[in-house]
């Protein structure tokens, strides 16, 4: 049983970081983007270590940018739910990825009170 509700949190924090539909409240975005900017902090820490010890710095910077990608890829999803609480287009995401200062913004604005186009409230 411990197996099967272990498997069922994994597939259900999955399909919060990779799925673009739906909406997240701004308490989960802030914990997110928190986690986020530590997450890439410390992996470039440990990748500036290994390009400076290591002389195959090329494949240590292309782990790096593959690791990059997909948190980028993670990160905008978590966005564009964010902007679905606000009732806004996730396409907006666009903007707040070129002016990285206004995405702090997204911690302090409540979101639409009730369902709105996007889906449900988040719980």
């Amino acid at each position: 049983m411990r197996v099967l509700l272990s498997k069922a949190r994994i597939f259900l924090c999955t399909k919060i970081l990779s799925d673009f539909q739906g909406r997240i409240n701004r308490k989960k975005y802030t914990l997110l983007l928190v986690m986020y900017i530590f997450l890439v902090l410390i992996v470039k820490l440990i990748f500036s270590s290994l390009v400076y010890t290591d002389n195959n710095s090329i494949h240590n910077y292309s782990i790096y940018n593959i690791f990059l990608v997909y948190i980028f890829y993670q990160y905008s999803s978590i966005i564009c739910k964010r902007l679905h609480d606000l009732d806004v287009s996730g396409w907006w995401c666009i903007w707040y990825f070129l002016l990285p200062p206004i995405q702090i913004t997204l911690c302090f604005f409540k979101g639409t009170p009730g369902p709105n186009r996007y889906g449900q409230p988040p719980t």
